[in-house]
């Protein structure tokens, strides 16, 4: 019996062994014989990396974005931001924005949360809240703007803070998961320092719809999005006329630059060349 019991753990160990010094070499091996494309192909459709609202920056990846938004101010406000992925489900964002209006400034920290994914990547589910300053002080009263927009909202200001929560849902698809498709919906909420008639406007998306796109092939270091939605007060006549932009949030559009993707890296790549 303890001759038998000696057997068995020396086989144990054989196989023990055999796993812990070949396991390694093997994945290496299969790994090594796969081309470039086809390990980029895996790379990329296993952890696809979106740059808005499509989806997450991997850890320790980074990313600067110039982005336009109408929904403050009913003008083309441009965007500048930074963003770094913490972990697979959380990122964190700063940006600031100007409108070609006179003095509306906006500043912001941005967090992005994954809620869900599927295995194959095709659908992502998350949120992001946006929680900054806001400065706005219009006056165009004067000229053809007041017969487009109206008398109130060309004469306007506003000073305080906004906070933003957004729940998004993405379809990814196409070879190496290159485009999404989104909607996002969001309330929005505006409070203002000075404004005892109008502390706190309330405004709400029922849908921005956006889409998405990674590029170029050769190591998808860049996205552009174009997006469109439309918001309104809540309740509906909460807000003065004239005082919220009454029209949809128009060509949206982002240019987002990644890097510190550690699979484009040299000592990487040094695997794939001939």
């Amino acid at each position: 019996m303890v001759i038998n019991m000696k057997k068995i753990i020396y086989f144990l160990l054989l196989v023990f062994l055999n796993y812990y010094l070949f396991s390694d070499e093997t994945d290496d091996l299969n790994n090594n014989e796969l081309t470039f494309e086809e390990a980029q192909k895996k790379h990329e459709s296993e952890s696809p990396v979106f740059l808005q609202k499509g989806g997450m920056l991997r850890p320790g990846e980074h990313s600067f974005y110039i982005r336009t938004n109408d929904e403050y101010t009913g003008f083309s406000t441009l965007f500048v931001g930074y963003r770094y992925g913490l972990t697979d489900y959380f990122n964190f964002g700063i940006e600031g924005g100007a409108s070609p209006i006179p003095h509306v400034y906006l500043a912001a920290i941005v967090l992005h949360f994954k809620i869900y994914e599927t295995p194959n990547k095709l659908l992502f589910v998350g949120v992001r809240s946006k929680s900054g300053y806001k400065y706005q002080d219009i006056d165009m009263t004067t000229g053809f703007w007041p017969s487009i927009v109206g008398d109130n909202y060309l004469k306007l200001t506003r000073n305080g803070l906004y906070f933003i929560p957004e729940f998004t849902v993405a379809f990814r698809f196409g070879k190496y998961r290159r485009f999404a498709l989104y909607h996002t919906i969001y309330p929005r909420f505006d409070f203002d320092f000075f404004d005892r008639d109008n502390p706190v406007y309330v405004l709400f998306s029922p849908i921005t719809a956006g889409f998405e796109v990674r590029f170029p092939k050769k190591r998808f270091g860049w996205s552009f999005a174009i997006e469109a939605g439309y918001a309104f007060p809540l309740p509906w006549n909460s807000i003065p006329a004239g005082k919220w932009v009454n029209f949809p949030s128009l060509a949206n559009v982002s240019f987002n630059y990644k890097f510190g993707d550690k699979f484009y890296s040299k000592e990487n790549m040094q695997k794939y060349k001939r």
